[in-house]
């Protein structure tokens, strides 16, 4: 026939702003996921760490109270004297507490205030 094809173009495509703006939210929602996944479980082990070591401290506390008491019984403390030693240190420890919650302020998993009776 004489007729040479030298190009073929299909034309022009467009997709609606309406599909391009969900497109974008649906792309964002996954990212926005992803990172609140991250964040809550940094912040769950950062609460981890925060109540171990609140547990350590007190079990830390403990372990002098009882040395304490033991060196008290070595050197025969009588009954009335070994019970203000030991409301005097548990103050200390109280004190201490206090300090350091005042630092850092009130935090989960401190000790709850004593009740007045």
């Amino acid at each position: 026939m004489g007729i040479e094809l030298l190009w073929v173009d299909i034309g022009h495509f467009d997709v609606a702003d309406e599909i391009w703006q969900k497109r974008v939210e649906t792309w964002s929602a996954k990212w926005i996921g992803q990172a609140m996944l991250y964040r809550n479980e940094g912040e769950a082990q950062r609460l981890t760490a925060h109540r171990q070591a609140l547990a350590e401290g007190r079990a830390d506390a403990l372990e002098d109270l009882v040395h304490t008491l033991n060196d008290a019984r070595l050197k025969e403390i009588p009954m009335d004297q070994l019970r203000n030693l030991v409301l005097l240190y548990t103050a200390q420890i109280l004190d201490e507490m206090g300090d350091k919650k005042k630092e850092k302020g009130n935090s989960s998993g401190s000790l709850p205030s004593p009740r007045k009776t």
